[in-house]
C-alpha cells in the first residue's frame, strides 16, 4: 500500500466563507491530496482543514494553501477565541500508512523551509520535529501569541527556527512540526468561561503550574465560551488518545461538574477522529454496563450516544472517522470486495492468484462465521436463556476472527509483493548479485509467514468450538460440524501454502524451525476437529432418540417409565452405541461423567464390588450432558421423551419436569433414596437397582 501522510493546517479565518473557500480550493487542487474535512469556527475564528496524501504531495498542498493564506488574511484585523500567533498558525505532519515519524519530521522540515524562503516569513518547529525540548509543546511556542510576537521575536531565545526574527505584521508567524494524532475535543457546559477554565485546569497535564499539576496526562484544556451556541467549552486537545482517552476525559469532566453543579450537554469533535479513539469508548461503556454488542456500527453509535458528540451536530461517522474517508487506491478491486461468483470466478481463471492461500483463508473465515451464527441463534433466545452468559464470552473470538481472516484472503494474494519487487532488482555485478539473493529470500520468507500466521489464528477458535458444541443450539449442530472442516481446511491449505515455498529457502534453520512449527499446527487442528465432530455426534444421539439410557441423578425424588429398559443396536447407523447421560448441575455427579478428579478419588475409596460397577460405566461409548434436553422448550422436551418412551428408554428427570411430563407420558412417581451426596456409592447402587438395570447391559457389545 502506498505511503499516507495527514496533514492538518489551522488557518487565522473562520467567518469569511470565501476565504476558507479559496483555502480549501488550493489544497483540493493540488495532484495528490485528498481533502477529508473542513471545519470553521466562527467564535474562534480559525478552521481547521485536514487532507492526506503522500509526503511530496502534502507539502505542496500546504504550500499552496499558505500562498491563499498569505494574500487573503491579515492577522492586523484578527480576533478570535482560539490562541493563535500567526496565519496559518499550525501546520502538523501525521504518519498514517506506511510513514514513519522520521519522515513526517523530514516533511515539516522541508515545508517549514519552503515557507519561510518564499514568503519570507518566521517559522517554528514544535512536537516531535521541535529542534530543542522547550519547543515541544504547542502552547510553550505560541506563548504571548500575536500581540507578543513582535517582542518575542526580538529574544534570542526564541529566534524562528527558519526565516529571519523579523516581524510581519499581516501574517505573524507559523508552527509546524510532526506529531501522533491529535484529537480536538470540546466538552459542552451551561456556565460560564471562567467555570469551565477552572475545570480545564483541573484535568489538563499542566495544571496550575508545576506546583499544582492536573489529572490527566497528554492533555491540553482551557475554557471559552461559544457565542453561536450560548455555551461554554472545555476545549480539550488529546496529545495521545491511547494514554488519556476521549471518555476519560469526558467522565473527569463530568465528575468535576457536578461537585460544582454545572450542567454537562454532550461534546463535540472537531476535524477528524481514528476509528480506535471510538471503539476504546464503546469498550468502556460496554464494560461498565455490562452490555453485549459486536457490531462496530453499534459500538460507534454507543460511543457516539454516551459522549454526546450529536449534541450540537450530526455526527455522521462515515465523513468523521479518517480510516472511512482513507482508502488504498486498490481497496476497489480487493478480492474480499467481490462477489461470490466474481471470487469463484477469479480462482478459476488461468493466473496464479488468487489460489490455494486465498482460498484456504476465505474457507476458514466461513468456518469462523458459521461458530459465530450458532452462538448467537442461541444468545438470547428463551429456552436457552441459562447459557446466555457462556455465549457471551464465545462470539466475540468468531466475530472478530472472520475480519480478520477475510483479511487473509487479500494478504495471501499479496504476499509475494516484496519477492516480486526482488526479481526486479538489478543483477549485473556480484554485489548487485548478492543484494538481489538476499532480497529475494527475504521476500520469500514475508510470504511464508502469511500462510504461518493463518493457521495459528485458525488454531485459536479451537475451544471456542468445541464449547459451541457442548452448549449450541440444536437445530444449528450441522452448522458447527461444517465450521469445524472449514476450520481444518483453512489449516490445511496454510500448511501446503508453506511447505510448497520453504523448498525454496536457503537458511536451514529457518526451514527445519518453519516445517516443524506448521506441522504441529497441522497436528492440532487434525486433532481439535475430531473432538469437536465427535461431541456433535454425542449430541445428535441425543436429540435424535437412538438407543440411549437417559439416568439423570438428582436429588429427592426419581421419574421412571413403567416399562422395562431395553437396549437396542444402532445398526442403521453402522454403530452400536450405549450412552448414560448424566446431569451437569450436580459436582456430586463427576464421576458419572469421567470429567475429573471426583471420580479416582471415589474408585480409590470405594470396595471391589463398586469399582467393578464403575469400570461398567466407563465403558460406555459417549458420555453426554443432560442440559440441552432441560434447555428445551417444553413442548419440545416432551416430544422427544415420548420418543424415548416409545424405546423403551429408562427416564430419570428432575423434579422441575416431574408434573408436566408424568402427565403427558403416564409416568409413575417413585420415592428412592435421597440422593443429596451420590458420592455414597451405596446410592448409586441403590438407584441402579430400583429402575431394574442390569449393568452388564451397559458393557460394550463387540
Amino acid at each position: 500500500m502506498s505511503k499516507l501522510v495527514e496533514c492538518v493546517p489551522n488557518f487565522s479565518e473562520g467567518r469569511n466563507k470565501e476565504i476558507i473557500d479559496a483555502l480549501a480550493a488550493a489544497i483540493s487542487q493540488t495532484g495528490g491530496c485528498r481533502l477529508l474535512d473542513v471545519d470553521p469556527g466562527p467564535s474562534t475564528n480559525r478552521t481547521v482543514f485536514t487532507f492526506v496524501g503522500n509526503p511530496e504531495a502534502v507539502i505542496e498542498g500546504a504550500l499552496n494553501a499558505a500562498r491563499v493564506a498569505f494574500q487573503m488574511i491579515d492577522m492586523r484585523k484578527h480576533k478570535g477565541e482560539h490562541p493563535r500567533m500567526g496565519a496559518l498558525d499550525v501546520c502538523p505532519f501525521i504518519p498514517v500508512r506506511n510513514v514513519t515519524m522520521e519522515e513526517c519530521v523530514t516533511c515539516a522540515n522541508r515545508f517549514a523551509k519552503r515557507l519561510s524562503e518564499e514568503l519570507h516569513v518566521p517559522v517554528y518547529l514544535y512536537g516531535e520535529a521541535a529542534r530543542s525540548e522547550s519547543r515541544r509543546s504547542l502552547p510553550a511556542v505560541r506563548a504571548g501569541e500575536y500581540e507578543g510576537l513582535h517582542t518575542k521575536l526580538q529574544s534570542p531565545e526564541w529566534a524562528p527556527d527558519y526565516g529571519k526574527p523579523i516581524f510581519i505584521p499581516s501574517w505573524g508567524a507559523s508552527v509546524c512540526g510532526a506529531r501522533k494524532f491529535l484529537i480536538a475535543y470540546n466538552v459542552n457546559l451551561l456556565t460560564t468561561k471562567e467555570l469551565a477554565h477552572r475545570i480545564a485546569l483541573n484535568i489538563r497535564e499542566g495544571g496550575r503550574g508545576k506546583e499544582q499539576p492536573g489529572r490527566l496526562k497528554k492533555i491540553q484544556a482551557l475554557g471559552w465560551f461559544l457565542e453561536e451556541e450560548n455555551l461554554a467549552q472545555i476545549s480539550v486537545n488529546l496529545l495521545d488518545y491511547e494514554i488519556s482517552s476521549l471518555h476519560m476525559v469526558y467522565e473527569e469532566i463530568c465528575k468535576d461538574a457536578k461537585e460544582l453543579n454545572l450542567p454537562v450537554l454532550g461534546s463535540q469533535l472537531v476535524g477528524l477522529i481514528p476509528l480506535q479513539a471510538l471503539m476504546d469508548s464503546a469498550e468502556f461503556y460496554i464494560k461498565q454496563e455490562n452490555l453485549f454488542i459486536l457490531e462496530e456500527e453499534h459500538k460507534l453509535r454507543l460511543a457516539i450516544n454516551r459522549l454526546g458528540l450529536d449534541s450540537l451536530s450530526p455526527f455522521e461517522p462515515r465523513k468523521r472517522i479518517i480510516e472511512y474517508l482513507v482508502q488504498d487506491d486498490c481497496s476497489e478491486h480487493a478480492l474480499v470486495k467481490q462477489t461470490v461468483e466474481a471470487f469463484v470466478r477469479s480462482v478459476r481463471a488461468r493466473s496464479a492468484t488468487p489460489g490455494g492461500g486465498s482460498v484456504s483463508a476465505a474457507v476458514a473465515a466461513m468456518g469462523a462465521a458459521l461458530g459465530c451464527m450458532v452462538g448467537q441463534m442461541t444468545y438470547g433466545k428463551r429456552q436457552f436463556e441459562s447459557l446466555d452468559g457462556v455465549m457471551r464470552a464465545l462470539i466475540p473470538p468468531f466475530h472478530t476472527a472472520v475480519d480478520q481472516l477475510l483479511c487473509a484472503v487479500d494478504a495471501d494474494s499479496n504476499a509475494f509483493g516484496s519477492y516480486l519487487a526482488a526479481l526486479k532488482l538489478p543483477k549485473g555485478t556480484a554485489e548487485e548479485q548478492q543484494k538481489r539473493s538476499s532480497a529475494l529470500q527475504e521476500g520469500l520468507k514475508e510470504a511464508i509467514g502469511v500462510p504461518l500466521r493463518l493457521a495459528e489464528k485458525i488454531n485459536t477458535l479451537w475451544q471456542p468450538l468445541l464449547e459451541l458444541s457442548k452448549h449450541g443450539n440444536i437445530a444449528c449442530i450441522s452448522d458447527l460440524q461444517v465450521a469445524a472442516k472449514a476450520l481444518e481446511t483453512g489449516v490445511s491449505g496454510a500448511y501446503f501454502n508453506v511447505l510448497i515455498n520453504l523448498k525454496e529457502i536457503h537458511d536451514a534453520e529457518f526451514k527445519m524451525k518453519t516445517q516443524n512449527k506448521v506441522s504441529q499446527l497441522l497436528d492440532e487442528a487434525k486433532r481439535c476437529m475430531e473432538s469437536v465432530l465427535r461431541e456433535c455426534k454425542s449430541y445428535l444421539l441425543v436429540h435424535f432418540s437412538l438407543p440411549i439410557y437417559v439416568a439423570e441423578l438428582l436429588p429427592g425424588r426419581l421419574l421412571k417409565l413403567p416399562c422395562k429398559a431395553s437396549v437396542s443396536d444402532s445398526s442403521s447407523c453402522g454403530i452400536q452405541t450405549k450412552i448414560l447421560v448424566a446431569s451437569p448441575h450436580m459436582d456430586n455427579l463427576a464421576f458419572l461423567l469421567n470429567r475429573g478428579p471426583t471420580l479416582d478419588n471415589t474408585q480409590q475409596d470405594a470396595p471391589q464390588d463398586t469399582q467393578a460397577k464403575l469400570h461398567l460405566l466407563q465403558q460406555v461409548d459417549i458420555q453426554v450432558d443432560m442440559h440441552r434436553l432441560v434447555g428445551l422448550d417444553i413442548k419440545d422436551l416432551m416430544v422427544i421423551m415420548v420418543n424415548m418412551a416409545s424405546m423403551g428408554i429408562l427416564v430419570l428427570m428432575d423434579t422441575m419436569l416431574m408434573a408436566s411430563l408424568a402427565a403427558v407420558l403416564s409416568m409413575q412417581v417413585v420415592d428412592v433414596v435421597p440422593m443429596g451426596n451420590t458420592r455414597n456409592i451405596s446410592s448409586i447402587n441403590m438407584a441402579m437397582e430400583s429402575m431394574a438395570v442390569d449393568p452388564a447391559a451397559l458393557t460394550r457389545t463387540d
